[in-house]
């Protein structure tokens, strides 16, 4: 069953999200799951299993394009359909050494 959908700043919005806080890289199907079901907003966080759940998400939208076999199964058929939302500010693990190297090479993120 498809889900409803509305328009907000010029994008098309499923009415449900899928929250993947607790998805990770082993669980990327629940997130081409949702992709098929219509559901086209999906929540992360750097925070969210140290990264990996960012990580899953970047790796279904690159296999999203090159997966054609059940393209007709297929609700989000294309990148630009999926609306993600993510939070900064606060961060842990490989993403805390990332961006401590960065700056004490000189190079900060300059949204950070």
């Amino acid at each position: 069953r498809k889900s409803s959908s509305s328009t907000l700043a010029g994008y098309g919005i499923s009415s449900l999200g899928l929250g993947c806080y607790r998805i990770g890289l082993e669980e990327k199907q629940r997130i081409k799951d949702s992709l098929a079901s219509g559901i086209n907003l999906l929540d992360t966080s750097v925070t969210y299993l140290a990264g990996s759940s960012e990580v899953a998400i970047g790796e279904c939208l690159l296999e999203l394009g090159k997966d054609h076999k059940h393209e007709s199964e297929l609700s989000v058929r294309d990148r630009s359909e999926v609306v993600v939302v993510t939070k900064v500010g606060y961060l842990q693990g490989p993403a805390k050494e990332i961006a401590s190297q960065r700056e004490a090479n000189g190079n900060p993120w300059p949204e950070m």
